[in-house]
């Protein structure tokens, strides 16, 4: 009983009958034959491997007939093939010792060279043309050239790919991925990836990213193609805190507040610009703690806040923070008390986490206290 053929074996055998199907009549094709011992024809039958020598890019071999003149070409099968994976074997190739990429040379000479592949793009054809590499994908592009015999064909199909792959996100920087982040810790599941995308103001293929990188790390659960299930809000904080940084992520000023806080916070609460207060002030509302001595605050205009709150340049003395953010999603669901507006507590969470001093520290004992008060933060 034959053993069932992997999707690359397949792909080989539609690329070889579409070849086959546009060649002169005086022209013919001989395989493929696979390298691995494990060979079949170009109709499924089992035939003998050539008495080449090989290395372990060839994945088979296939023979070009015109008349009595035969040519064998040495077969690299990859189900997918970028300009990066061209560049990586083209540079093998152009090192002074043979690498494993490196097809071995017979007495007659270099075996010609074929890349078999699902698509190859206009810029990867052309790389591999220019340094001697035969080429066929499945949408019908195709580049054989010989010495001997004497062959040459290019044939044109696809230049986009028809199946582009999702490229899978590896990373949480940037303001769309915050967003999502804020919807995932803020909120309790069960919800779908569009109501997560809706509620983060971004596209669902964006948010789907997110969440499959997130799955991918054990901290996001889904069921299956259905809604998100569960989430692990505290390994997201701080996986999130990987990529973001506070005083990186966003613009931040040194201010001194010469009269201390007190005139400052009597100001804020008759502002009418739109401000949070995050950091160690946050974490001293939540968890009883030493008193502050750095307020920290997110603000759409920083020179305006500056003035408004009379507050001095400053450097190393500063005792206050003003922070222009990368994305307004850190006044979401902030919270009033006393008169003064807080950011939200993942959002300070992470803002803590990423701060430099005392800050990690206060970062801990806020999120012992969110996990201790789940139901007071999170809907």
């Amino acid at each position: 009983m034959r053993n069932k053929r992997s999707p690359e074996t397949v792909l080989l055998d539609e690329v070889v009958h579409r070849i086959a199907a546009q060649l002169p009549r005086a022209w013919r094709l001989e395989g493929p034959r696979l390298a691995s011992g494990s060979n079949y024809g170009a109709e499924g039958e089992p035939t003998a491997a050539p008495d080449l020598e090989r290395s372990g890019v060839v994945d088979a071999w296939l023979d070009v007939l015109v008349g009595d003149a035969r040519a064998t070409l040495a077969i690299e099968l990859r189900e997918r093939f970028e300009p990066r994976d061209a560049l990586r074997i083209l540079l093998a190739f152009d090192q002074p010792n043979p690498t494993p990429y490196r097809v071995r040379e017979s007495q007659a000479g270099p075996q010609p060279r074929m890349l078999v592949t699902r698509f190859l793009s206009p810029r990867t054809q052309k790389l591999l043309a220019e340094s001697g590499w035969n080429y066929a994908d499945s949408t019908g592009n195709v580049r054989i050239a010989l010495e001997r015999p004497a062959v040459f064909l290019k044939l044109t199909g696809s230049e986009r790919d028809p199946e582009p792959e999702a490229r899978p996100l590896r990373s949480l920087r940037g303001p769309i991925a915050g967003r999502i982040v804020r919807e995932l810790a803020d909120r309790r599941p069960p919800f779908g990836i569009r109501e997560l995308a809706s509620r983060a103001r971004t596209s669902a293929a964006m948010a789907s990213r997110v969440v499959a990188l997130l799955e991918r790390e054990a901290i996001v659960e889904k069921d299956g193609r259905g809604p998100i299930l569960r989430v692990n809000w505290r390994a997201l904080l701080e996986r999130w805190a990987q990529e973001y940084q506070f005083s990186r992520s966003n613009r931040v000023e040194r201010y001194l507040a010469l009269r201390g806080f007190a005139p400052v916070f009597d100001q804020l609460r008759l502002t009418q610009r739109r401000y949070a207060i995050t950091g160690p002030f946050v974490a001293e509302r939540r968890r009883t703690m030493a008193p502050s001595r750095l307020l920290v605050l997110y603000t759409n205009d920083i020179p305006a806040m500056a003035r408004e709150l009379e507050l001095e340049p400053a450097g190393a003395t500063a005792n206050v923070l003003l922070a222009e953010p990368n994305d307004p999603v850190v006044f979401d669901r902030a919270w009033t008390e006393e008169g003064l507006r807080y950011v939200a507590l993942p959002q300070a969470a992470v803002d803590l986490l990423t701060s430099g001093d005392r800050s990690p520290r206060l970062a801990e004992a806020l999120i012992e206290w969110m996990g201790e008060n789940e139901d007071d933060w999170r809907s």
